[in-house]
């Protein structure tokens, strides 16, 4: 896409541009951001960390995703109808699974109001996740797609499950499972069910999974492309080039 619209531009591709050391605001509309508590985290399963992002629990909870999420099937859903699904097959999906599962809930005070199945035992739900941290730690992401999940979770290796809403997210599923790096669940309302989801994370978490292997490679080669400093290293160089200055001088 980029080639088709700024190829006459020359470019250089530095990969995606992501601090992960730097700190992190895990949801602005969360005035505290609690430190996560690890002492409840049974370290002896695999860790798997579900974040839906904040678009579906912003504007639109009560609001139909519309016509932009028409292409994904999700467009009669209200955010909060969205983020039900999913947290309603996960719990179904992994109650009685040997994994451990952190899960964001978001901001609303009503995102579990109504479901029937409460939160199984193998379940840390918290209102807001570090989420860089988690990622250092986890084996398996169940994430919406947005560009910042995918790529923080790339950059440390993590593989992906991928439920998407719209705009770039399902183009992004899309992209991962076709690079190895995890599953895509586009079209949701078709292909997301606890059976579904329960195998996917199954292949992601095996230590033989061919996912690792294919997140290790990428994360290498995203290390490689520089990132944010190769970033700033060109726009010094191009600043300072004798071209760049008003009237060649």
């Amino acid at each position: 896409m980029q080639l088709q619209r700024f190829g006459q531009v020359p470019f250089r591709c530095v990969g995606p541009l992501v601090n992960q050391k730097g700190p992190r605001i895990s949801n602005v509309e969360i005035k505290e951001q609690p430190a996560l508590p690890w002492d409840q985290i049974d370290t002896s399963k695999p860790l798997v960390f579900l974040s839906l992002g904040t678009v579906a629990n912003s504007h639109f909870w009560t609001n139909k995703f519309g016509h932009q999420a028409s292409s994904n099937g999700v467009q009669d859903l209200t955010g909060k109808e969205f983020i039900q699904l999913v947290f309603r097959t996960a719990f179904e999906a992994f109650e009685d699974e040997e994994v451990f599962v952190v899960m964001a809930l978001g901001p609303k005070e009503d995102a579990l109001e109504g479901l029937e199945k409460q939160p199984p035992q193998n379940f840390l739900l918290q209102k807001s996740v570090p989420q860089l941290e988690v990622l250092a730690k986890c084996q398996a992401f169940v994430t919406h797609g947005g560009a910042n999940s995918m790529h923080e979770a790339l950059g440390f290796g993590v593989p992906m499950a991928v439920v998407p809403i719209f705009g770039d997210q399902p183009s992004n599923a899309e992209a991962v499972a076709k690079a190895g790096c995890g599953v895509s669940f586009k079209e949701p309302l078709k292909t997301l069910s606890p059976q579904s989801l329960r195998a996917a994370v199954r292949q992601l978490i095996a230590p033989d999974s061919a996912f690792l292997a294919s997140c290790a490679k990428l994360r290498k080669q995203m290390a490689q492309a520089g990132g944010a400093g190769k970033a700033a290293e060109l726009v010094l160089a191009a600043g300072c080039a004798p071209s760049s200055k008003l009237g060649g001088a």
